[in-house]
C-alpha cells in the first residue's frame, strides 16, 4: 500500500538526518495527471499533461507531456536550484504555498475595489503586487480590458509593462490625481489629452475621440 504524502514526507525528513547533503532521489515524489488540455484554450493557458511534484517543495515541480518528461524537468529544476545558491529544503519539507505580497490594494483601497467591480466584473478578487490583467480573462490579448479601463477612468494603460495591476493603479492615480475623480476635472483632462494627441499626430483613442473645432 502506498504511503500518504504526509507519511512519505515524514519518512524522508527522518532519513535526511543521516546525510550531510541531499540528492534528488532523497525527496518524496508525486505524479499528478492534470488531464488533457482543451484544444480551444489560448496558447498561454495550455498546460502539460503531467506534473512531477517534490512533496512540499512545489517550486521545483516538473512539467511534461509524459511522466518521464515531467520527471526530467523536475530533475533539471532541482539541479538549477542547487547551483543557484538558494536555500536547499530538507527532504520532506519546503516553503509550502507562499502568497505574494498584497501592498498595492492597501495603497489604493477605493480604486482597487472599484476596479474589481467595474473592470473585472467581480464582486471580490485577491489582488497581489504581482497580479496582472492576464490573470482575469482567457483572451489572447488585453485589448478589451484596456478599452474598458479607458471608458471608465479615461486613462490609457496599454503601455504598462506586463499589464501588472500594481502599475496600472499607479498610472491611473498619476493621471486622475485623486479617486474618485471630479467629473468636471475629468472632462477638462480628457479634452486636453485628446488635443495633445491631435497636435502630436497620434491616433485618437476610441473612448476619447478628437472633437474638431
Amino acid at each position: 500500500m502506498k504511503l500518504s504524502r504526509q507519511n512519505r514526507s515524514r519518512l524522508a525528513w527522518i532519513k535526511s538526518f543521516s546525510k550531510t547533503s541531499w540528492r534528488f532521489e532523497d525527496y518524496p515524489l508525486d505524479y499528478i495527471d492534470q488531464g488533457e488540455c482543451p484544444p480551444n484554450l489560448p496558447g498561454r493557458l495550455q498546460h502539460k499533461r503531467w506534473r512531477a511534484d517534490l512533496v512540499n517543495w512545489y517550486a521545483v515541480s516538473g512539467l511534461g507531456d509524459s511522466k518521464e518528461a515531467a520527471l526530467a524537468d523536475a530533475k533539471q529544476k532541482f539541479a538549477d536550484w542547487k547551483t543557484s545558491g538558494e536555500k536547499m529544503w530538507r527532504p520532506g519539507t519546503g516553503p509550502g504555498i507562499v502568497f505574494a505580497a498584497k501592498e498595492t490594494p492597501t495603497r489604493y483601497p477605493e480604486l482597487s475595489d472599484d476596479f474589481i467591480h467595474k473592470v473585472l466584473n467581480l464582486q471580490w478578487a485577491w489582488i497581489s503586487d504581482f497580479s496582472t490583467l492576464w490573470d482575469f480573462h482567457t483572451e489572447n490579448d488585453n485589448d478589451a480590458m484596456y478599452l474598458r479601463i479607458g471608458e471608465i477612468y479615461g486613462v490609457d494603460v496599454s503601455s504598462v509593462p506586463n499589464a501588472r495591476l500594481m502599475d496600472i493603479f499607479a498610472e491611473i492615480m498619476n493621471q486622475i490625481g485623486s479617486f474618485p475623480e471630479d467629473p468636471v476635472l475629468k472632462a477638462i483632462r480628457l479634452t486636453r489629452d485628446a488635443r495633445d494627441r491631435h497636435v502630436a499626430g497620434l491616433p485618437a483613442l476610441s473612448w476619447n475621440p478628437i472633437v474638431e473645432p
